[in-house]
């Protein structure tokens, strides 16, 4: 799998080269974490991919000139800034970054940070923040009131949630705001798929346990790529499904791959035979990956019912 070794290596070294670019600034500000999300921190990027980031501070005021600093630092190394209308680019007070989960003051944005940071997030400045965060909201998900054979319910409905909620808006953001589709809707089909199914085996791992123990189990199987996450769990039968991711990262590292996704409509008329090609192989990606969790867990095991009920 030698675009999944490839953008894993480029990963590591980038991120390394950020803590080291980040490092005079977290001397400045000792109480401020920044997170990085997505293709970095999932260990899967190329020289193609953008830099998304949040910022959390353990401060009831947030200094915003700490926002425009650890921008004006990524992008002189070569990083291009997130878009800053979304959940990315921002300063978080770590009060509201950990406060109650759902209700109605909670935003779209709200769940996307919390997620991400969960299912496919690394340090790059913080790094003992980060840390206690991690547990804190691991906490806020498995109470100490949980009995030994459920599983982390509460987690794994949040996760649910926010993974339909990325659906919906990928409809949202091609048919009503006019993003680009081709590229959001291979996506979709690989690297978010992937990150939500990762996140179910980690749920499905902390059944018939104590409590501290499935905090801990799930704090770890977390910080796990997504891709290590599979083989960690399912073992060589993983093998099929990675095979086939590792050739949405050969696309994805390809320029004119790219630009062909970005420039391909839900017109099937104007579909290329490449791309009705890529669309065929997810939905094999797809089947991989419900066979593969057919295999994991036999019927009886808790996490079916948690799935349909």
């Amino acid at each position: 799998m030698q675009s999944l070794s490839r953008a894993k290596e480029y990963s590591n070294s980038r991120i390394e080269q950020l803590r080291a670019g980040l490092s005079e600034l977290s001397v400045e500000f000792p109480n401020a974490v920044v997170v990085v999300v997505g293709s970095l921190a999932r260990r899967e990027a190329s020289g193609e991919s953008d830099l998304d980031y949040f910022i959390i501070q353990d401060s009831e005021d947030v200094d915003l000139s700490l926002f425009d600093k650890i921008g004006a630092a990524v992008q002189e190394m070569g990083f291009k800034a997130p878009s800053v209308d979304g959940a990315f680019a921002t300063v978080v007070r770590k009060s509201d970054f950990i406060a109650s989960i759902g209700g109605g003051d909670e935003s779209n944005a709200d769940l996307t940070r919390r997620m991400l940071y969960l299912l496919e997030s690394e340090w790059v400045m913080g790094g003992n923040i980060y840390e206690e965060i991690f547990s804190l909201i691991i906490e806020a998900y498995i109470s100490d009131k949980i009995t030994q054979h459920q599983l982390a319910r509460f987690f794994l409905n949040d996760l649910i949630r926010y993974y339909r909620t990325v659906c919906v808006d990928f409809e949202y953001k091609t048919s009503e705001i006019g993003k680009s589709w081709g590229d959001r809707n291979i996506k979709l089909l690989f690297s978010r798929k992937l990150m939500y199914f990762g996140g179910v085996l980690a749920a499905a791992q902390t059944a018939q346990s104590t409590f501290t123990f499935k905090r801990s189990e799930l704090k770890r199987l977390l910080k796990l790529p997504a891709t290590e996450r599979l083989t960690e769990i399912c073992g060589a039968s993983a093998e099929r499904a990675l095979k086939t991711y590792d050739m949405f990262l050969s696309w994805a590292e390809d320029p004119e791959a790219r630009d062909l996704l970005r420039e391909t409509t839900q017109d099937r008329t104007q579909q290329t035979e490449e791309f009705r090609s890529i669309k065929n192989i997810a939905h094999h990606f797809s089947w991989d990956l419900q066979s593969l969790f057919i295999a994991t867990y036999p019927p009886s095991h808790p996490i079916h019912q948690a799935m349909l009920l």
